[in-house]
């Protein structure tokens, strides 16, 4: 699974693959219940934590398409960090935004900017209900998820990652 280790290389939480399958299928179920339909683009706070794996791969489970977003910027301050996480939510065409509760000012500010409806902490979306919709993951073909450039010579560009694309990538590092 995951080791999740604090900024002074302590181990502070330990998440065994089995454990990240029941969070993810449970996120993806409250993902649903927001009313977020099958393609539509959720944007996640990248936040090195298991709330941010349980949504990335509880969107995965949804056939929903996570967009990872930078946790912080301190190059231009706050501004400059609304601004690109905007622009970010924007392009991706994000109908959600999950992210950690400390950035709820920022991110709830670059959501309005961009015009994106919903706006959750991990917290807020772990009590939501759970959807009795059925999930309906990926196919072979279909987006799995944005992956953003730094942005460190001009905006952020999103590169929509497929499926087929990241299985022939394991297997190629596999071989």
């Amino acid at each position: 699974g995951f080791n999740f280790y604090s900024s002074r290389g302590q181990l502070e939480h330990v998440l065994p693959y089995r454990e990240l399958r029941l969070k993810a299928l449970a996120t993806a179920r409250k993902l649903l219940s927001t009313g977020l339909k099958r393609g539509a683009r959720v944007a996640v706070v990248a936040e090195t934590s298991p709330d941010f794996m349980a949504v990335f791969f509880g969107c995965q489970y949804a056939g929903l398409v996570p967009c990872p977003m930078p946790y912080s910027m301190y190059i231009g301050g706050k501004n400059a960090y609304v601004s690109r996480i905007a622009g970010m939510l924007k392009t991706a065409r994000a109908s959600a935004v999950i992210l950690p509760s400390d950035l709820v000012s920022h991110i709830t500010e670059a959501a309005r900017l961009a015009d994106t409806a919903i706006v959750k902490t991990f917290e807020e979306l772990a009590a939501m209900p759970e959807s009795i919709e059925k999930l309906k993951p990926f196919d072979v073909d279909d987006v799995a998820y944005i992956q953003y450039s730094s942005g460190s010579t001009s905006s952020p560009k999103g590169v929509l990652i497929t499926q087929k694309a990241i299985v022939a990538n394991t297997r190629g590092i596999l071989r």
